[in-house]
């Protein structure tokens, strides 16, 4: 469910205005506009990711290193891969619907009985740098890992599981070209050859030509 692939604790000590300030503090500048599409942190075709979405993820696991009392995760780094979390979600789910391939909710439930159960993965996945995901979205994660199982092998029958792996990505790095990702800049950039949010580039901290 890595790469295969509850800001309770928080509002408990501090109230609601403790999670707009850890976030405000983690990530700077995550109230400011974007011309894109107001209140958007990517857009997969038509389907529209909001902040709250990803926020809300990032409160998640927030109260969960709180809980543990585990060091904080880099801010911008978490919000990355949270939105890169369901970017891929998205394109997997229209993936799967395009190639009628689909996994029952007793496989899913298997998964993560297999890798655990739902606690133990809440904890890993808090402090899993850069694979952060929020206990609400296990179950999707696991889902998603499934689809992308699957998919590969309809797309490179007999292949190994290297061989559907590459298939899987190479099929869902033409459809996010086809349907068209764009990720809010505040958040990063979509790498459709890496599958990933990437940072966006720092052109205050690059020297002009010539200097």
């Amino acid at each position: 469910m890595t790469s295969h692939r509850p800001l309770r604790a928080l509002r408990r000590v501090a109230g609601p205005a403790a999670v707009v300030l850890t976030l405000t503090v983690l990530v700077p500048g995550i109230t400011g506009c974007d011309p894109a599409e107001a209140g958007s942190a990517a857009l997969v075709g038509d389907v529209r990711i909001t902040e709250r979405q990803v926020h809300d993820d990032a409160a998640e696991v927030l109260d969960v290193v709180e809980r543990i009392q585990a060091a904080p995760p880099d801010g911008q780094a978490l919000l990355r891969a949270l939105v890169q979390n369901r970017v891929t979600a998205q394109l997997v789910d229209v993936a799967a619907a395009r190639e009628g391939v689909s996994v029952s909710q007793g496989e899913v439930d298997r998964l993560i009985l297999d890798a655990g159960g739902l606690e133990a993965l809440t904890v890993g996945f808090a402090q899993a740098e850069g694979e952060w995901i929020p206990a609400s979205g296990i179950e999707d994660s696991a889902r998603t890992f499934l689809l992308r199982v699957e998919l590969g092998q309809q797309l490179a029958p007999g292949g190994t599981d290297e061989e559907q792996a590459a298939a899987t990505n190479e099929y869902l790095e033409e459809l996010s070209g086809e349907l068209g990702v764009d990720v809010s800049s505040r958040y990063g950039s979509w790498d459709a050859a890496a599958s990933q949010v990437v940072a966006a580039p720092d052109d205050l901290s690059e020297p002009a030509a010539g200097e």
